[in-house]
């Protein structure tokens, strides 16, 4: 009986804390388990495998097993100084864009085993789908400056 009488006891704190976590915790909770901060890590592991390929590409002899060092630890440390400040952007657009409902939902399911595996998996999901948002934005962007080249060429300034 006193098993149980400590079971319940947990199980309503759990509930009443559960009910008194605050919006922005939630949301802490939720950029947490999205792993924003292993996002960048991931990104910048991408991003020194790029640098490496592009100049080695360019170098005649190729990169150095130095040199590839080197681009991998200098990339690493890149930006360090701005993950705070992307969290706490990212926390605001949650704050903005989303209900008091939307975020008990996705809070919910975080918790989940479900949701704690799709957390884990969004670094290198979102690592993926950035490299090819930038390789379409800059398509996008290319094909804008051309169509607007042309439009003026034809059309005047005027």
């Amino acid at each position: 009986m006193r098993f149980l009488a400590i079971v319940l006891t947990g199980l309503l704190a759990t509930g009443q804390a559960m009910a008194e976590t605050s919006r922005e915790d939630k949301i802490a909770y939720i950029i947490k388990t999205e792993d924003f901060r292993g996002q960048i890590v991931a990104y910048k592991e991408e991003m020194a495998k790029r640098f490496a390929q592009e100049l080695n590409a360019k170098s005649p002899n190729g990169l150095t097993d130095k040199q590839k060092q080197l681009i991998k630890e200098e990339a690493a440390l890149a930006g360090n100084e701005y993950i705070d400040d992307y969290i706490d952007e990212i926390a605001g657009v949650y704050l903005e864009v989303f209900t008091d409902e939307e975020i008990n939902a996705f809070y919910e399911f975080y918790r989940t085993p479900e949701g704690i595996s799709l957390g884990s998996k969004l670094p290198e999901a979102f690592r993926k789908i950035f490299w090819i948002d930038a390789r379409y934005l800059e398509l996008i962007s290319d094909d804008a400056m051309d169509r607007i080249g042309e439009r003026l060429k034809r059309d005047g300034a005027n």
